[in-house]
């Protein structure tokens, strides 16, 4: 049986590039092929840093990259620029990245790709592609559960289309959670609303559509939350 071919995307900051790298390595340990997409940008500063990459490319572990769209000179710490940048510029390009990449290895071609949170757009991308995919959420799993809760929210008049809180107040979302400040939900504070908007317009695709990955075994999250979420 011929072993998985993954195409691991994460969105381009170290919360989310280290979770993946070391779900790779996992991966790669059991022999699947790995095929790892980073921005030029990141890569190029990895390289330079060293970073332990000959060691992973040795492996079943290769690199390949995609423009983030932007120049030497922006602010990557600016999240809402990065985040649209990369949504403009490598939506288009991807199909391409996986055909060239198919192509080297026709024997071995990209069977599922798994992709972090802010990086959904891939997975809409790929099912036309007939590719399988899988969420892998970097952060509490409780977040994970807001999140998936966000056309709940609306409905009941929590939070408004946008995600923003319609007014302070606790809420729980399921038993086994405690009490939450509204204006304390993870899309709130990032300058504006288009990451609620984003949030709200992707959920119903990305949890009908694949498996999400996400941290049960630490301590933080609630007993029994699995049942909940």
């Amino acid at each position: 049986m011929r072993m998985p071919h993954f195409l691991v995307i994460p969105y381009p900051i170290p919360g989310h590039v280290n979770p993946m790298m070391q779900l790779s390595q996992l991966l790669a340990k059991h022999g699947c092929n790995i095929t790892f997409l980073n921005t030029e940008f990141n890569q190029e500063r990895a390289n330079k840093a060293g970073a332990g990459l000959e060691k992973l490319k040795e492996s079943r572990i290769k690199f390949v990259t995609l423009p983030d769209g932007l120049g030497p000179e922006d602010d990557r710490s600016d999240r809402k620029k990065l985040t649209f940048s990369v949504r403009s510029n490598m939506p288009p390009k991807l199909p391409k990245l996986i055909e060239d990449v198919n192509a080297l290895d026709v024997d071995n071609k990209i069977n599922c790709i798994v992709v972090t949170v802010s990086m959904g757009w891939a997975l809409e991308v790929v099912h036309k592609l007939g590719i399988k995919g899988a969420l892998l959420w970097p952060a509490s799993a409780t977040s994970l559960a807001t999140c998936h809760s966000i056309p709940r929210l609306v409905h009941d008049g929590i939070i408004d289309s946008d995600g923003n809180p319609i007014k302070k107040q606790k809420i729980q979302l399921y038993p086994n959670l405690p009490m939450m400040e509204t204006a304390k939900f993870p899309w709130c504070g990032l300058a504006s609303s288009f990451e609620g908007s984003h949030v709200h317009s992707r959920s119903s695709f990305v949890f009908a559509r694949v498996a999400v990955f996400m941290d049960l075994m630490s301590g933080d999250e609630p007993k029994d939350f699995s049942r909940a979420v």
